[in-house]
Formats: structure tokens, sequence, C-alpha cells
């Protein structure tokens, strides 16, 4: 459960969505990991597992071409140091509906890998 987190307003995250109407119940934030988590691991794409927050890491060494080539497909992600940071606060939980794949494909391209599945493999 997302304890300390606040949002752009300052409302503390808590079991129910505050006055300003933001998003950010723990309840949300963990709907909207769920989609992705189980996208990502359908798709075979890597994560740091999701505990809590307003956040889920991707690993990758690349992180700045990463995220400049997510932005072609409208995806704003931040690079780290080690790693490409989404933020689930951000995403409405209809859009985080084959966001993995996005990411993924995004990854693959920066990365060097070819689509196993394509190559019959």
């Amino acid at each position: 459960m997302v304890e300390n987190a606040s949002c752009s307003t300052g409302h503390v995250a808590a079991r129910n969505s505050p006055p300003c109407g933001c998003q950010y119940d723990s309840k949300s934030l963990r709907r909207r990991a769920d989609i992705f988590t189980y996208e990502a691991d359908r798709c075979g794409l890597p994560y740091v597992p999701y505990k809590g927050g307003f956040f889920i890491s991707i690993p990758t060494q690349q992180s700045a071409a990463v995220c400049q080539a997510l932005e072609a497909d409208l995806v704003f992600a931040g690079p780290l140091a080690q790693g490409v940071r989404l933020g689930v606060c951000s995403i409405p939980e209809i859009k985080m509906q084959g966001l993995a794949a996005i990411v993924k494909k995004a990854l693959d391209r920066v990365e060097g890998r070819t689509d196993l599945l394509a190559a019959g493999k």
C-alpha cells in the first residue's frame, strides 16, 4: 500500500480518492500496476517487482534511448541510471492495456533484439 505518496496538490494517498478528485488511491494504482505486470509477464518484458507506489521500473542500460523510442508511440517515461521509469500514477487504467507490449517493442528495437516468434523460434 502506498503510505507516504502524494498527488500534485499534496494529498496523501489514502483508501479513497481525496476531495480534489485525483487518482492517487492505492487501489487504483494497484489495478494499473496489475494490468501492466500481467501483460509484461505475457510478452516477456522484464520489470522490477512492483510492491507499491507511483512508478514501475524497466531495467535497461540504454534508458535514454528507450525513452526516446517510446516518445514515438506517445509514451513518456523517465530515464534512470539502470532503467526506465513509468508513472503508473499518470496513466489512466484503460491506457495501461497494451502498454507493456509497446515498451517491449521499444526496448527490443533499442537493444537490437528481434522477434523470436516471427523468426519461428
